[in-house]
């Protein structure tokens, strides 16, 4: 039960995360910040290390990974532009969405708990 939800999960964030990069003409770079000693963030390392993003994207783009140990640096990174995919934590996430007026920042989001309460 818990490998399907994984293979679901990391189906979704691929197709949700790229998704606006599927179409594109020429190659686009994104840099795709995440917690790799999260939980809720395993799926960046799943697609980073599997190269998950490849089959998606425009020949020639390319995908930077940054690590980070919190959200607010990335929300501060999604804001500059220096950023365009972030998996974090659901506070940083919600304050990320309340700056429309500096940046266009949307928010897709995943559950992170099991039927049985773990």
């Amino acid at each position: 039960m818990l490998t399907v939800k994984i293979r679901s999960l990391i189906a979704g964030a691929i197709l949700i995360l790229f998704n606006t990069s599927i179409f594109a003409a020429e190659a686009v770079n994104i840099t795709y910040g995440y917690h790799p000693y999260w939980t809720g963030g395993w799926n960046g390392v799943i697609i980073k290390h599997k190269e998950l993003h490849k089959k998606y994207l425009p020949p020639g783009s390319t995908v930077k990974f940054e690590a980070h140990l919190t959200g607010p640096p990335m929300v501060n990174a999604l804001l500059a532009d220096k950023m365009q995919i972030g998996t974090m934590g659901d506070l940083p996430s919600l304050v990320a969405t309340t700056k429309r007026n500096i940046a266009d920042i949307r928010l897709v989001s995943t559950p992170m708990f099991s039927s049985e309460g773990e």
